[in-house]
């Protein structure tokens, strides 16, 4: 089986890193805890919520040299993905952020540091459109994906967030992998 899994809260911890980044440099700024998120997009729910110069604070964070490289994995992810590899063919699939050189380069430098070799990079694919790329399966947070096929080659398998609850007709991992062999018991 072709297995891909994104980046971004699926193995990195984006959350946890932007609410780091945001405490370090905005103390005084008000944020969201990760149980209150509603929205996929940090933007859709920062700036009703706290106002416009958010889109700003969100952008410097995000865009910011070292922001993707210095994510935190999820915990249990990389060793589920890792056992996964054992049996199957496993491609990270993700998107990089359009507003930022560096996001690209440092999901690749990530990929090579948290997986421990540089052969993990050959496994990346970087894409805005994860709806032409063939598979069986791709574990992904985000909650609806699309692109220009209307009916992807692969199963989505949602990784567990607060703001992705509302999808209930997905198979679904929990946040730390705690559950991925019930959940997918034809990896095994």
């Amino acid at each position: 089986m072709i297995i891909h899994v994104d980046l971004d809260s699926v193995a990195a911890d984006f959350e946890a890193g932007f609410l780091r980044r945001l405490r370090e440099k905005h103390p005084d700024l008000p944020y969201i805890p990760l149980e209150d998120r509603t929205t996929f997009k940090l933007r859709e729910q920062y700036v009703p919520k706290f106002g416009a110069h958010f889109r700003e604070i969100i952008k410097e964070i995000e865009t910011e040299p070292g922001f993707f490289r210095s994510l935190p994995p999820i915990p249990g992810s990389i060793e589920a993905i890792r056992e996964i590899a054992r049996k199957h063919l496993v491609y990270f699939c993700s998107a990089p952020l359009k507003e930022t050189q560096h996001s690209a380069a440092e999901k690749y430098d990530w990929v090579e540091e948290q997986f421990g070799g540089i052969e993990w990079r050959k496994q990346l694919i970087l894409t805005f459109d994860k709806t032409l790329i063939r598979g069986h399966i791709l574990i992904d947070d985000k909650p609806e994906i699309t692109g220009a096929v209307v009916s992807p080659y692969w199963e989505q398998v949602l990784v567990d967030w607060p703001y992705n609850r509302h999808v209930t007709d997905k198979r679904r991992i929990n946040y730390d992998w705690s559950n991925w062999k019930e959940v997918l018991p034809e990896l095994l």
